[in-house]
């Protein structure tokens, strides 16, 4: 990318021929940390070439572990961390590369980068102006992150080293490093390492936890199977067992019909003068036994069929039942109804199906001033194939306005005194709960009346107060759990830090695998 060229512009020698090797071909021939003495404004540095992250042969773990040691011998600290790129491409893999490096060093190691576009044309080479026209959305994000601290590797094939232009690209490179405030230390860099440690170790536990729990469904699923199994092939072989039974009967009425047919063979034999009538009654008799006969065949054969489409019918109503009661176990508890409003920051009241990630909406009052949260994780949303049940809770607003709200039986609702019950446990006429009026203040009153309903629609989710204003309630945003918003709070603290980092994408039916975990463990 021309760190080692830049390296050697920053310490007044040309570009390929100072103390940091420059490679000839495609790959990077630096592969150790390589150091040299550089005086800018009267202040002498240590300038390290690193190996590239990207153009190296080498594992980036492996180059990570060089960076780290040279980091640790860095007894002052660091002034300025140099990210050189070509300025052709900005690809998602480098970007994922920047990500691991704030990650690996830190978030504050992103108050010490400096971008430096390298390989540029004559053109972006000659005016920050063009350059800047260049950038796609992700790198001006980037640079925005960096506090618009960047710079231009000067090209010597465009601009020789005396030439004004190569001049003013590197004074501004070396004037951001002397203007950079502070130093990045190595106890911030010991906090980073131990921070990627500990979600080292949390992400190998839930990975773990995910596998036994797999594992564990699989072997119940494995074992319903096998006793359906066994169940239809003893039904089979019963319906197996009453088809032999009806060829036995079947072929014993044939015999039958063969003895009435002998005989009267041999009373024709007997009596010439009675052989015409004795033939036709013969074969009357024979034609009605036929018939007869058939008729019965046709009646077995027909049970038979009827009973083998029961047992086929009863055997899919089974494996039907079975996938309902899977679906029921994935079920969460505690969610509210799609049509519940909120109130985004904006002032606008959405319904909760219209929730995103990243939503600030209304979660408390103080002092008669609305406070905003943000929706950090919606745990699952959608319509169940069946009814789910909820909890319809009626009030009467200051105005004399009629108000209510819909939760699963299991959420929590907080009551006038800012404890918290689940919406099934509020008792009319008696609990008191936290309404909001048109002033902005919370105000107690009294629940009118609680009933059972039926719905399909349901959704869950968090925000980072813990809590949220449903319908002018104020509501928790837990369920299913011990009694303690604290406690709750606390549980969630490693997902409201993981998606500070990582936004979350999840909008699907199930449930989160975190929250899922914490519903499995709680429920036994």
């Amino acid at each position: 990318a021309g760190k080692s060229t830049l390296g050697n512009l920053l310490l007044g020698q040309p570009h390929d021929e100072g103390p940091f090797h420059v490679s000839g071909g495609m790959e990077s021939c630096t592969q150790e940390c390589f150091t040299s003495m550089v005086n800018i404004d009267g202040v002498n540095y240590n300038l390290v070439d690193t190996p590239g992250i990207l153009d190296t042969q080498k594992p980036t773990s492996e180059i990570f572990e060089k960076i780290a040691k040279t980091v640790q011998q860095c007894a002052y600290g660091i002034k300025a961390i140099l990210f050189v790129f070509e300025a052709r491409r900005f690809t998602d893999e480098q970007k994922k590369v920047l990500q691991g490096i704030t990650m690996f060093l830190g978030e504050e190691a992103m108050n010490y980068i400096i971008a430096i576009f390298s390989r540029t044309t004559k053109k972006q080479n000659s005016s920050r102006d063009e350059m800047r026209k260049a950038w796609n959305p992700v790198v001006s994000s980037f640079i925005d992150q960096i506090d618009n601290r960047w710079g231009i590797s000067p090209d010597s094939d465009h601009f020789l080293p005396d030439d004004p232009i190569h001049k003013a690209r590197l004074g501004e490179i070396r004037a951001f490093i002397a203007g950079t405030r502070g130093i990045y230390t190595t106890k911030a860099f010991e906090l980073a390492q131990g921070k990627n440690e500990a979600e080292k170790i949390y992400q190998e536990r839930y990975d773990e936890m995910q596998k036994d729990y797999d594992k564990r469904y699989e072997e119940s699923l494995k074992s319903t199977i096998e006793g359906m199994r066994q169940k239809y092939e003893s039904q089979i072989a019963e319906i197996e067992a009453r088809r032999v039974e009806a060829e036995r009967i079947s072929r014993e009425r044939l015999a039958e019909a063969e003895a009435r047919r002998a005989e009267a063979e041999r009373v024709q034999h007997e009596n010439i003068s009675e052989m015409k009538r004795g033939l036709a009654e013969a074969e009357a008799r024979r034609a009605e036994s036929e018939r007869i006969h058939l008729e019965k065949l046709y009646q077995v054969k027909e049970e038979f069929n009827q009973r083998e489409h029961e047992i086929i019918r009863s055997r899919d109503s089974e494996i039907a039942g079975l996938r309902s009661q899977i679906d029921n176990l994935r079920r969460d508890e505690g969610c509210f109804a799609l049509d519940t409003k909120v109130q985004l920051a904006s002032g606008k009241m959405i319904e909760m199906k219209e929730l995103q990630v990243g939503d600030y909406v209304l979660s408390d009052v103080r002092n008669n001033k609305p406070e905003f949260s943000e929706v950090y994780l919606i745990s699952h949303m959608g319509h169940h194939d069946g009814f789910l049940e909820m909890v319809r809770v009626e009030f009467t607003n200051p105005d004399g306005s009629k108000g209510h709200i819909r939760t699963t039986p299991k959420h929590y609702i907080f009551r006038s005194d800012l404890s918290i019950l689940y919406a099934r446990d509020v008792v009319p006429k008696e609990t008191r709960i936290l309404v909001l009026n048109k002033s902005n203040e919370l105000i107690s009153v009294t629940v009118d009346s609680l009933f059972i309903e039926q719905d399909t629609g349901y959704i869950g989710f968090y925000t980072r107060a813990g809590t949220v204003i449903a319908n002018n309630i104020l509501c928790s945003c837990y369920d299913d759990c011990p009694p303690s918003q604290a406690l709750m709070d606390l549980v969630f603290a490693p997902i409201r830090l993981w998606t500070k980092v990582f936004p979350s994408n999840h909008r699907q039916k199930e449930l989160h695998p975190y929250v899922q975990i914490l519903e499995t463990v709680y429920s036994k």
